[in-house]
């Protein structure tokens, strides 16, 4: 597997998010690209804010639309995507900006398990706008493995659990995540954004469980360089394979979410990858794109 930047717009499948937030079809909108075939994946609840507005412009598109929720997007993947692992390479774009992390999960495990040798599939994430993070976060009814094939290998249980968690700006989330597994050692990845509002409210409201690690394990990163980010992290996990077991936990910006799967499958069985999920009690909130657009590729 290969993770590198390039700038083609043309794909034999583009899969996207039929969401309520309106950057759901933000890069269909805007960039010049050429998809032979579509396909846009509901939620199956919540259909209101621009999920209309949404669901036109794919219907315009002449995607195939599945509004599914999570386990039935499992059961639909395979006739939906249409993939045959015995053909010829298959050029694959996947718009994660709606996309929930489990989904985002599942679809790029699935395309890494079933395309063609030398397929490729290039993610995209166009950023929102800045809004201030909720005043109060829904409960958690989810912390564990993002997918079965992600829940990892026991290894050496002599070793100590390490968690290894990029942090969003919703307070207190990772601290209830981290407790909830209980490591022996913890290192907190910030972002870097261009939005200092943002980056300010992710220390701000971690700041409770950041007092509690060493400056040396809080490590900022660039999330506008996907290429810059899965080599940093690639070279901090194998850092904590020599005398630790990790736990990637990838919360924040979803561009986190979609390199912590490219890791995992190249590390794979041994990095369990987990997240946190309120499940249908997640506050809607319209997020509009700020226009930029954060990219990367991935040969197969």
């Amino acid at each position: 597997m290969k993770i590198y930047s390039d700038r083609e717009d043309n794909f034999d499948l583009g899969i996207f998010a039929l969401g309520y937030e309106s950057r759901a079809r933000y890069f269909l909108e805007t960039e010049i690209v050429s998809i032979s075939r579509g396909v846009a994946f509901g939620y199956g609840f919540y259909n209101d804010l621009s999920y209309s507005d949404n669901k036109k412009c794919f219907e315009l598109a002449g995607f195939n639309i599945f509004e599914v929720d999570d386990q039935a997007l499992l059961d639909v993947l395979p006739d939906a995507l249409g993939i045959n692992k015995n053909e010829v390479p298959v050029s694959v774009i996947l718009d994660i900006s709606s996309m929930s992390r489990h989904r985002i999960t599942c679809i790029l495990w699935y395309l890494f398990e079933t395309l063609p040798k030398n397929s490729c599939v290039k993610v995209v994430y166009s950023q929102s706008k800045y809004l201030s993070p909720p005043n109060n976060c829904p409960p958690v009814k989810y912390i564990g493995p993002s997918i079965d094939n992600l829940a990892g290998v026991l290894g050496d249980l002599d070793m100590p659990t390490a968690c290894v968690i990029s942090l969003g700006y919703e307070e207190n989330k990772a601290l209830g995540a981290v407790n909830s597994i209980d490591p022996a050692e913890i290192w907190a990845l910030i972002p870097e954004s261009e939005e200092e509002e943002f980056e300010h409210k992710v220390v701000e409201n971690n700041e409770s469980l950041l007092k509690g690690i060493p400056a040396s394990r809080r490590i900022r990163v660039n999330i506008h360089d996907p290429l810059v980010l899965h080599r940093d992290l690639r070279s901090l996990l194998r850092g904590c394979m020599r005398s630790q077991r990790p736990i990637l936990l990838p919360l924040g910006p979803k561009i986190f979410a979609a390199i912590s799967v490219v890791l995992a499958y190249e590390f794979f069985p041994h990095l369990p990858v987990w997240r946190v999920s309120s499940y249908e009690k997640e506050l809607p909130v319209d997020r509009a794109a700020n226009g930029k657009i954060i990219d990367f590729s991935i040969l197969v």
